[in-house]
């Protein structure tokens, strides 16, 4: 939930704070009464505030996300459009600039691969619909935009590059991860960039196992591109990519199938970091002083079951493990 900068009234006040606070109870219990609750407040936390008010894109996202929530539950079409005109009118009228404006695009985004997904074809019916602050960061502005926006979802992935790099980041993380995969890695590296950037400050986890999927070529090129700082802390990822796809090769049949997305591994004890992957029967750890390590068996239950790389045990430091001392 987003907190508004300023409340009009006593009344909106009230009703905005007991929306979160049912909303809250919703997240807690998974009890639909209280989204319904939550969802009642928001609307006269809405009603009570006049638009255009300094915290009515606030509250007009909180309205959208209980919105869509409902949807996920009951799968009534009309809560997902309604929650899409909510994020869009957030969006719309956050001030230029506002911290909060990215996760509303990001939200949009999301939506608008949740309504493609839900009866194959988009909500939008014209791309124009993004409001020109929108497009005006869309990279290849000068493309034709299509009428009908059939970007929104493939099964195949798509070119980035029509929208917003926030709502494409959104819709990225709406699709599955070998679509969001394809999406990057056929779309040219002017229209990714600005997408891996803001999946960098709003995903990073996302970002960091889409890097590590596609070619270390592209991945080069992308990081290279965005040359942000974020993208210079991830210094390391390529070679800890490959490093450990090439442990995963030779002890596969040890390791058996992956069952997760290459990530960033928790930060040990004594500061140590890397990234990590998760295999059928154990799990490969990177970090720069010992390279990739496999564990495998009882000894990956136990490293798992004491915090992994987070906790006392740290990075494995051995490339055959026989117990505690080689952590």
């Amino acid at each position: 939930m987003t907190a508004p900068d300023t409340h009009p009234g006593a009344n909106a006040a009230e009703a905005s704070n007991r929306g979160a606070a049912r909303y809250l109870d919703y997240q807690r219990t998974g009890n639909i009464q209280f989204l319904q609750d939550a969802i009642t407040a928001f609307l006269q936390a809405v009603g009570a505030t006049p638009a255009g008010h300094a915290g009515w894109h606030a509250l007009l996202s909180n309205l959208g996300t209980a919105l869509q929530d409902r949807f996920e539950r009951t799968a009534q079409r009309a809560d997902l459009d309604q929650a899409i005109t909510l994020f869009r009118e957030a969006a719309d009228n956050a001030p230029g600039g506002h911290s909060d404006q990215p996760m509303y695009l990001s939200k949009l985004g999301t939506a608008l691969a949740g309504a493609f997904r839900a009866h194959r074809k988009p909500v939008a019916r014209n791309a124009r619909e993004i409001k020109a602050e929108h497009s005006s960061t869309v990279v290849h502005a000068d493309r034709d935009i299509r009428g009908d926006i059939t970007i929104v979802h493939d099964q195949r992935g798509h070119e980035l590059g029509m929208f917003n790099s926030y709502i494409e980041a959104g819709q990225l993380a709406a699709m599955p991860h070998d679509e969001a995969a394809k999406s990057i890695a056929r779309s040219s590296v002017a229209a990714s960039a600005p997408v891996l950037q803001a999946l960098l400050s709003t995903d990073s986890g996302l970002a960091i196992s889409l890097l590590a999927t596609i070619t270390q070529r592209q991945a080069e090129e992308l990081l290279a591109a965005v040359g942000s700082p974020e993208a210079d802390d991830l210094a390391d990822l390529l070679a800890a990519a490959a490093a450990m796809a090439e442990c995963a090769a030779r002890l596969r049949s040890d390791l058996g199938n992956p069952c997760g997305w290459f990530e960033r591994a928790g930060t040990s004890d004594h500061g140590t970091e890397g990234f990590w992957r998760e295999f059928e029967r154990g799990g490969i750890h990177w970090s720069a002083s010992a390279g990739p390590q496999a564990t495998i068996g009882p000894i990956a239950v136990y490293h798992r079951d004491e915090g992994g790389s987070r906790r006392r045990l740290g990075f494995p430091l051995a490339p055959t493990l026989s117990g505690p001392a080689d952590f």
